[in-house]
């Protein structure tokens, strides 16, 4: 083969050093050779960032009606998230803990309402908890399009849901409610043609199977300049 036909299926770096080999050579593939030589172009990255609050659990459930019980580590799915074991996704206000509910509401049971010591609202009736805490952050990926053009003025979210399971290690898990939640919409506001940001009001669920449970559900978005090579 040439000299020349060497030079089209690869490329030739050299560099001098000061040490006891006085020049390196490096010989790159031409993707490689290609790769250095690309253009960097802006891209619109973008988020979703899932929260719950205003957690509440009025219904009778017997999920923990047994001698394990009465306190229960709850998970959620969503249509974008699995749920974590040992997570704080749908946090709670007591147990081992200090972030599980009580499982076994049945008022008929010794573990049942009302108990001043499992039961933290609704004069020891009902279990309770405000506070916001993250569900999952959703990377969306990049687009070649300007994040203003695309998101400008806002957008939907349509068909979400939310279903609490408990977190049972070594069984299988428990259902306790799937929520169902009308559109979500988000409004959207830019600072320029990539930097975009906005959130939705907390909404509460429109059904939930069982009843008995309920939460508020947040979405915040958020997008920013990237650059990809092309």
């Amino acid at each position: 083969m040439t000299a020349k036909g060497e030079r089209r299926h690869s490329a030739l770096r050299c560099i001098r050093t000061s040490f006891v080999i006085p020049l390196i050579c490096i010989f790159l593939l031409p993707e490689a050779a290609a790769a250095s030589q690309c253009e960097w172009v802006p891209v619109c990255g973008r988020s979703l960032q899932w929260l719950n609050s205003n957690r509440y659990i009025y219904g009778v459930f017997t999920e923990e009606c047994n001698w394990h019980g009465p306190w229960d580590q709850l998970g959620v799915d969503t249509p974008y998230h699995t749920r974590f074991t040992y997570s704080d996704e749908f946090y709670g206000h007591g147990g081992s803990g200090g972030d599980e509910w009580v499982g076994c509401t049945d008022p008929n049971h010794v573990w049942g309402p009302p108990r001043c010591d499992y039961y933290n609202s609704d004069n020891c009736t009902t279990q309770r908890v405000d506070s916001e805490r993250v569900i999952h952050n959703q990377y969306l990926g990049t687009t070649a399009m300007e994040c203003q053009a695309i998101y400008g003025g806002g957008f939907d979210i349509y068909n979400f849901w939310m279903a609490v399971w408990g977190n049972d290690v070594g069984n299988p898990d428990d259902h306790y409610s799937t929520l169902y939640y009308p559109t979500l919409y988000i409004p959207i506001t830019c600072t320029d043609e990539w930097n975009c940001s906005g959130t939705t009001d907390t909404v509460f669920p429109s059904s939930a199977d069982p009843s008995g449970l309920t939460a508020g559900v947040r979405v915040s978005f958020q997008s920013w300049v990237d650059y990809e090579c092309l």
